[in-house]
């Protein structure tokens, strides 16, 4: 028997397959035929100014780097080092003739200009099939069209003592030693590494980032980046999306939008306004704060004011708390007084209490304290709709004078002298003293409408 042959049958979607595979192959073909070769110059431009310890130095430049260097004597030296790259061989030298450093001074200030001077830089790779354009245009109204794939200049200052040393920078990056002097610097869209600033530091920075050693004292203006510090001394900080690490400030002045603060400590005190962010700081000596949509978190401060809204607070141990807040939480681990002129749909757990609370006007707030200690200094209470809860001690004694109305007070009556209770129309008022207790001994004051208050006994 005769085997017939199977006939080939091919397939429309292979071919079309292989027939794009063959182009590819084609252009990756032609690419690595055609390989590009870059072509490179590099030169290096010095500059030298004199300079003594009253000197204001401004520096701005453009196309690279710039690094900070000690340096001794009665001389600036400004050294920029040169590179461009093309990909074709071209006369380098009409490129680099055009970086110019231009020293000026004006109003006793010494201006150092270093650039490129270009207007515009078009890099136009064109279709596959064609060339595509390549030109830098210059201020100076001239151009040269050349494939120039990279323009680079890293300038390097020797700084000696001067009085001062500004900064205007763009897309990339300082660096820098110990600073014996202030420094200025303008930031955007780049990086900063330097030491110490044993000089005042003025700070304005934006999409970018950067860290230091201690500073002597600083104004930083942040937005969208991200700084680390060391020490500082007086520090007035302004943030939008950005966030500081800070070990330690003398004193911390902010406003804060979107942003987070974490630090170790502050010395003296921290002011200023939060909002919509986040504070994390171990110690504090004192402070006096405005937040709206924030949260703080403290382990140790002195005398605090807060006037908030929509926050949330979690302290460990506090001095004395003033409080006018307005939707916050409170959750503190040891306090010594607590008062508030006005509070509203706020809640305040105290896990510890030493002296005393006082509320003028209270409206939904809900208080509780855990443990009173025998310095307990008494409780008055003037609020709407609001609970409160506090466990005393067995053998602490103390008054009650309360008058509200829808209310009530929980306590053990069969321990107390009642000198007035009446309790008529929905109203109570009760007078009276745990039975012993001398006249100078604590009160609990409660008024108001809707308040119930809860005193247990912790033996």
């Amino acid at each position: 028997m005769k085997k017939r042959m199977k006939s080939l049958k091919f397939s429309p979607k292979k071919t079309q397959v292989l027939w794009l595979w063959s182009i590819l192959l084609s252009i990756i073909s032609i690419n690595t035929s055609q390989a590009k070769t870059v072509h490179e110059k590099k030169k290096t431009i010095t500059k030298e100014i004199e300079v003594d310890a009253q000197t204001v130095m401004s520096v701005s430049h453009d196309f690279g780097d710039i690094r900070i260097e000690k340096y001794e004597g009665s001389v600036a030296k400004i050294v920029a080092d040169l590179t461009v790259r093309a990909e074709e061989d071209i006369n380098f030298e009409d490129i680099i003739d055009k970086y110019k450093i231009d020293i000026s001074k004006r109003g006793g200030k010494t201006e150092v200009k270093a650039s490129f001077g270009i207007k515009s830089w078009v890099i136009n790779s064109g279709s596959w099939f064609s060339k595509g354009k390549h030109y830098i245009e210059f201020k100076d109204g001239t151009r040269i069209d050349a494939k120039i794939t990279d323009l680079d200049a890293q300038l390097t200052l020797y700084i000696p003592k001067i009085s001062k040393l500004e900064l205007d920078h763009k897309h990339h990056n300082i660096f820098g030693e110990d600073l014996d002097y202030d420094l200025k610097l303008d930031l955007f869209d780049g990086e900063f590494d330097l030491g110490h600033i044993n000089g005042a530091f003025d700070l304005n920075i934006k999409h970018g980032s950067g860290k230091s050693g201690d500073v002597n004292s600083a104004t930083l203006d942040l937005f969208d980046s991200h700084i680390k510090m060391q020490k500082g001394g007086d520090i007035l900080l302004k943030s939008k999306h950005s966030d500081l690490k800070m070990e330690n400030a003398k004193s911390l002045e902010m406003d804060l939008w979107d942003s987070e603060l974490r630090m170790n400590s502050i010395e003296s005190i921290l002011n200023g306004i939060e909002k919509h962010s986040k504070i994390f700081i171990k110690s504090i000596g004192s402070g006096d704060l405005e937040l709206f949509d924030s949260r703080m978190e403290i382990d140790q401060v002195g005398d605090l004011i807060i006037n908030g809204k929509h926050s949330i607070h979690e302290f460990g141990k506090v001095d004395n708390l003033s409080s006018d807040c307005f939707d916050c939480k409170f959750h503190i681990s040891q306090l010594t007084s607590l008062s508030s002129q006005e509070s509203k749909h706020s809640t305040y757990h105290v896990e510890n209490l030493n002296e005393g609370i006082f509320f003028k006007k209270a409206f939904d707030d809900h208080l509780e304290v855990e443990n009173t200690n025998s310095s307990f200094s008494g409780l008055e209470f003037n609020g709407e709709h609001s609970t409160i809860k506090i466990d005393l001690p067995e053998n602490l004694y103390y008054h009650v004078d309360v008058d509200v109305e829808h209310g009530n007070i929980d306590l053990i009556r069969d321990e107390f002298e009642l000198n007035k209770h009446v309790e008529k129309n929905s109203t109570l008022t009760l007078l009276g003293k745990k039975k012993g207790t001398p006249d100078s001994a604590p009160i609990i004051k409660v008024r108001g409408k809707v308040v119930n208050v809860d005193i247990e006994k912790k033996s």
